[in-house]
């Protein structure tokens, strides 16, 4: 049986920034994105982008890093 996953909202005056980087192959060409929503859980920004040849950790790492740099600019 699956199970259930459920998105939960940031508190007031926040944003939430959901990320996933993944890697074809484990180490091959990689790429990443992510969304920023509100306590409201409406769409702020997204982001996504190959980004070359590189692990799995390593492209999750780099999709958080992008998360934070869009979220300071905003």
């Amino acid at each position: 049986m699956g199970r259930v996953i459920r998105w939960f909202p940031p508190p007031n005056n926040y944003i939430k920034i959901n990320t996933d980087g993944s890697s074809f192959g484990n180490s091959g060409l990689s790429g990443y994105g992510g969304i920023l929503r509100n306590e409201h859980g409406h769409w702020i920004r997204d982001f996504s982008s190959l980004y070359g040849f590189m692990n799995n950790i390593n492209a999750k790492l780099v999709a958080i890093q992008k998360g934070l740099q869009v979220a300071i600019i905003i």
